[in-house]
């Protein structure tokens, strides 16, 4: 990252939010293009808040690990969303995601990635 970037970042007002700076700096790792770096902190950028960063770093999951178009990260999101207390991933989430068609091939991307945020306790 160039110290313009990071000075970019560093006067983003929505920046200013932990949850939003920590989300951004997320996304902006696991991005691959350092060629185009400056773009994506730019798009990332026009969301006012975390909820809509949220939803542009779930936009880029649904591009990255859904290859085979299954909806991968869309079920696996919303399988956790619908339980009380989360699932355990080998003896629930996984035969869920089976039901589906969709083996641990296909969700392991997604899961080694976001498993911190679904881990969280945080709010």
């Amino acid at each position: 990252m160039t110290e313009s970037q990071e000075l970019k970042i560093a006067a983003a007002p929505q920046c200013a939010h932990p949850r939003f700076l920590q989300t951004l700096l997320e996304d902006i790792c696991v991005f691959g293009a350092h060629e185009e770096l400056e773009k994506r902190i730019s798009h990332d950028l026009r969301a006012k808040n975390a909820a809509e960063l949220y939803e542009i770093v779930l936009d880029r999951m649904e591009v990255d690990y859904d290859l085979r178009n299954k909806g991968v990260v869309n079920l696996f999101l919303s399988y956790i969303a619908c339980s009380r207390r989360g699932l355990y991933l080998e003896q629930e989430l996984k035969p869920l995601l089976a039901q589906k068609k969709i083996n641990e091939e296909d969700w392991s991307d997604f899961f080694v990635t976001a498993e911190e945020q679904l881990l969280s306790n945080s709010t």
